[in-house]
């Protein structure tokens, strides 16, 4: 029964995101979409749940943005081409972007309504999905989310990035403060970039 589900599952993220994306310029590969631009590659992933067993199963949607840049100068995390969603420095989960704000995770089953499931997947994705991934896709906005996040040594490095060096040694103080166990670590990413004496 789980190749059934996976079979559902599939056949919803076919009839929901493969046009539409493609038409936006993703490129499939098995439940992964990636779109590059200069600059960033963005992603929008199918998450099965590990749990889908039986008759019936769930999924999320997983959205990403990646910056090949960033990981470079961070020196933290892989550098490719084709990115998966935990490659992401940006990252989000389609339900925290819906009404209500919670984790969504769509039922499968045999008896599902095929039809709306397939609607309300593609206007979640194309719509309030695709809208926050073209609201992360360059470096000021990702800064800005990292910070939101707490992640001020990546907020560093894309200040870094940004030539914006008073931010980019302002975010790493902020972040050795507040990981005094990196503390080594930071320091010499900081002094390797000329941002601490």
């Amino acid at each position: 029964m789980a190749g059934a589900i996976a079979t559902l599952i599939d056949d919803v993220v076919r009839g929901a995101l493969k046009a539409p994306l493609k038409a936006l310029g993703y490129k499939k590969d098995r439940r992964t979409f990636r779109r590059h631009l200069d600059g960033c590659t963005q992603l929008v992933n199918v998450q099965a749940s590990m749990w889908n067993e039986g008759a019936s199963g769930r999924f999320t949607v997983n959205l990403g943005v990646y910056f090949r840049g960033l990981a470079d100068l961070g020196g933290i995390g892989r550098l490719t081409d084709d990115p998966i969603e935990s490659d992401c420095l940006v990252r989000c989960r389609i339900g925290h972007l819906l009404a209500g704000g919670e984790d969504r995770w769509w039922e499968v089953h045999s008896g599902v309504d095929q039809t709306a499931l397939v609607s309300e997947v593609r206007q979640a994705c194309i719509g309030e999905g695709q809208a926050w991934l073209d609201a992360h896709a360059d470096l000021s906005s990702a800064r800005s989310f990292l910070v939101k996040q707490g992640s001020l040594y990546w907020a560093s490095a894309a200040s870094l990035a940004l030539n914006d060096r008073e931010a980019a040694s302002s975010y790493l103080a902020r972040a050795i403060e507040g990981w005094p166990a990196g503390t080594g670590q930071l320091r010499a990413w900081g002094r390797r970039h000329g941002l601490l004496a």
